[in-house]
């Protein structure tokens, strides 16, 4: 209603600029502000006290002015305009958000509680009200795959999907609800056909070689390693990974190196340590095994199975005693941890 009234107050500003100049500047640059981004609400809220104070003074120089009558008629009109675009402004849902919007942001909520079925609900109201493919049909898919639900959060992953082929995001997203379905063969699909739209994308790359390992294709699971880290050789997450399937194969030298440049990246990364220790035991160097296990004991001393390992180390060099002591701390820890009780029993300790 008052912005009509307010420029009217800028414009006579303006007939005296030296003067006024300091008053108009503080008044014009929310105004600016404000028919700039008309379209939000929330740009327009700090701009009212000084619509208030704009408009006030045009009225009052209005009845103070000695042309009085004209100036003080275009004030009344400018109020008048600005009363008449009320119902425009309504029509247009410009100052309100549309219920889809609403709809949204109370999903966006009720997700942030764990509130994930209430979460669905809205965003399901929402959809069907306004059907669309983008980011509102990937939040459906999320919080269905993140309550479990992962059939249906397949099928709107795919149609978010089939809008937006080139996000292998996406697929890395639909591919994990279709492993959780244990549906590895689809799974695949899924990330081969990415992966020739995103050659590059290391975490596509990633997912396929994992993909491909549970299924037993050993092989080309390790190939999709070497492109992801010949792409990004310092990714350690993906060292230990690869450096861990490695160790299930059997290739405990190929492993050792995956772990070696991880800790060359990360000296202090627990799992890289853990798993050199792992490997020295295997491989008889037991000295160093024992240095490195009681430097990731010393990071996790509460650890139940880094302590089983060192007894375990310590029973295969000889050393009963403290094989028995280590193991039976395992046992402290964890009560119901078998390796350990197994390993006692071998030492007539059942």
């Amino acid at each position: 209603w008052l912005i009509g009234p307010a420029l009217v107050g800028l414009v006579l500003m303006l007939r005296r600029p030296r003067a006024y100049a300091p008053e108009w500047m503080l008044l014009a640059l929310p105004l600016l502000v404000v028919v700039t981004f008309f379209y939000s609400p929330r740009y327009r809220v700090p701009a009212i006290p000084i619509v208030v104070i704009a408009a006030a003074w045009a009225f009052v120089y209005a009845l103070r002015g000695r042309v009085r009558w004209p100036v003080l008629g275009t004030v009344v009109l400018g109020l008048g305009l600005g009363i008449l675009l009320e119902p425009v402004n309504k029509h247009f849902n410009v100052d309100r958000p549309s219920r889809t919007a609403t709809l949204y942001n109370l999903a966006y909520a009720l997700r942030l509680e764990h509130r994930l079925d209430e979460a669905i609900d809205a965003l399901r109201k929402g959809l069907e009200i306004s059907p669309q493919d983008g980011p509102e049909r990937v939040m459906l898919a999320e919080a269905l795959a993140e309550a479990g639900r992962h059939e249906e959060a397949v099928v709107e992953f795919r149609r978010a999907l089939s809008a937006n082929s080139a996000a292998g995001e996406l697929a890395i997203k639909l591919a994990r609800s279709l492993l959780a379905l244990e549906r590895l063969a689809d799974a695949d699909q899924v990330l081969t056909a990415a992966v020739e739209r995103e050659p590059h994308n290391v975490m596509l790359l990633a997912m396929l070689a994992s993909t491909k390992y549970r299924a037993g294709q050993s092989g080309a699971a390790c190939a999709y390693y070497d492109k992801a880290l010949y792409l990004a050789p310092n990714e350690v997450p993906l060292l230990i990974e690869y450096g861990n399937v490695l160790i299930s194969l059997g290739r405990w030298d190929e492993a050792h190196t995956q772990f070696e440049h991880a800790l060359y990246v990360e000296p202090d990364n627990f799992l890289a340590n853990y798993r050199m220790a792992v490997i020295a035991g295997h491989a008889g160097r037991y000295e160093e095994a024992r240095q490195r296990f009681e430097r990731v004991a010393s990071i996790q001393p509460n650890n139940h199975e880094i302590v089983y390992d060192m007894g375990y180390l310590e029973m295969i060099q000889g050393h009963r005693e403290e094989a028995i002591r280590l193991l039976r701390k395992a046992l402290e820890l964890n009560p119901n941890y078998e390796p350990a009780k197994d390993r006692l029993r071998e030492l007539g300790q059942g």
